[in-house]
């Protein structure tokens, strides 16, 4: 990251770049999950890459908490499994263009 630039500021510098990848979920207070991706791997498989590296950041986030990383690990694996195999959410897809939000 370059020096003295913010986290959200360089997420926002990514999502400009059409060549960076953008894959963002955010949880609103109203429980509503957002999700945004930008289709950018060859394989889709690399979305699956991707979500396994999100497990072991969440599992390191949470060691840092006191939890045990692999209690978590496990703990995220099991409830992934059960949501894709029963999911209490719909997915809708919206198309986006980078930064533009349809209104309507």
């Amino acid at each position: 990251m370059r020096e003295g630039v913010t986290d959200r500021q360089a997420i926002l510098d990514m999502m400009g770049d059409e060549s960076s990848l953008l894959f963002l979920a955010v949880e609103e207070p109203d429980g509503r999950v957002l999700v945004a991706v930008q289709p950018s791997y060859d394989d889709p498989a690399g979305f699956g890459l991707l979500v396994a590296d999100l497990v072991g950041h969440v599992a390191n986030a949470y060691a840092s908490r006191g939890f045990d990383p692999v209690r978590v690990r496990a703990s995220l694996l099991e409830t992934l499994g059960k949501e894709l195999d029963f999911p209490t959410d719909t997915p809708m897809a919206i198309k986006v263009a980078r930064g533009v939000i349809p209104q309507g």
